[in-house]
C-alpha cells in the first residue's frame, strides 16, 4: 500500500487505544504549530473518547471533514462532534471547535457555500502559515470514505461529482438510496489528495472486512471504493482489526 502503514489487532479496543495514541503523538509533536484536526463522523468519533486533551491549546481547531444537510440537529455531525466528552475538554483546553451547523432552512447550495468557505479558510491557513491539517476518517462497509459514496458502474458522474478539475474542495449532492442520510456535504477528493499533512484511517468490525480488502488492492477502481483515496493521500496510518488477506 503506496505512503501508509497498516497496524492490525485482535482486540478492537487495542485499535482504538492504539489510534488515540498516535493522534495525541501528533499533536504533542506540532505544539508550536497551528492544527486543524479534521474529523468524519461514525464510528470515528469513538476514538476521541480515549484521547486525552493535554496537547490541546489555542492553536488547535477541529472541525468536521463532511456532514449530512436536511436531517434533525442530533444527527449531523457536527452537533455529535460538539457533545462528546472531548469536545468539552477541548474547549476548556484552549481549543476552538469550529461550528459548521446547517441550518434546516437552508438550501443544499447554501450549506455547500457555507462549508466550502470554511474548507478553502483551512486551506489558504496551510498555504499561508505552514498549519498542520491531521485528518481522521472511516472506511464503510460499502468501501465510501467520509461522505463520498461509492457510485459502481457510474465512473463518469463519480468524477464530475467528487474527482473533477474544478478548483473548488466541497461537494454537495444527494445521494438517493446509497444512505439513510441522502443529502451530503464533503470534501472532494482532490481535498484529500492534497491538503491533509497526516491521515489516520480507523476502520473496525467484522463488517469491514471485505471493504478493506477491495480498498487495500490494486485492482478495485475509486468510483466503486472511494476509500482508496487513502493510497493517494500523505503518511496515512490504518488502523483495524481485520485480518488483510
Amino acid at each position: 500500500m503506496l505512503h501508509s502503514d497498516i497496524h492490525t489487532f485482535d482486540d478492537s479496543g487495542d485499535v482504538l487505544s492504539s489510534c488515540a495514541q498516535h493522534l495525541s503523538q501528533l499533536l504533542a509533536r506540532y505544539h508550536d504549530r497551528e492544527i486543524f484536526l479534521l474529523i468524519s463522523g461514525g464510528s470515528v468519533l469513538d476514538i476521541l473518547d480515549v484521547i486525552q486533551a493535554d496537547y490541546v491549546g489555542p492553536h488547535v481547531r477541529m472541525c468536521v471533514i463532511d456532514d449530512r444537510h436536511g436531517v434533525a440537529k442530533a444527527d449531523q455531525n457536527y452537533y455529535q462532534l460538539s457533545q462528546t466528552d472531548f469536545a468539552s475538554k477541548f474547549i476548556v483546553a484552549g481549543g476552538m471547535v469550529c461550528d459548521t451547523s446547517f441550518d434546516d432552512s437552508r438550501s443544499l447550495e447554501a450549506s455547500v457555500n457555507l462549508f466550502s468557505a470554511h474548507i478553502k479558510g483551512i486551506v489558504d491557513r496551510k498555504r499561508c502559515d505552514d498549519s498542520v491539517i491531521i485528518s481522521v476518517l472511516g472506511i464503510g462497509s460499502d468501501g465510501h470514505t467520509a461522505g463520498i459514496m461509492p457510485y459502481p458502474g457510474e465512473e463518469l458522474l463519480f468524477s464530475e461529482l467528487f474527482d473533477s478539475a474544478r478548483d473548488d474542495y466541497v461537494v454537495g449532492y444527494d445521494a438517493g438510496d446509497k444512505n439513510v442520510f441522502p443529502y451530503r456535504v464533503t470534501v472532494n477528493m482532490r481535498f484529500l489528495r492534497e491538503v491533509p499533512s497526516h491521515c489516520i484511517v480507523y476502520a473496525v468490525g467484522s463488517e469491514k472486512e471485505k471493504a478493506l480488502h477491495e480498498v487495500l488492492s490494486d485492482s478495485s477502481e475509486l468510483n466503486v471504493f472511494p476509500a482508496q483515496i487513502i493510497h493517494d493521500m500523505k503518511d496515512v496510518y490504518l488502523y483495524t482489526d481485520q485480518r488483510i488477506r
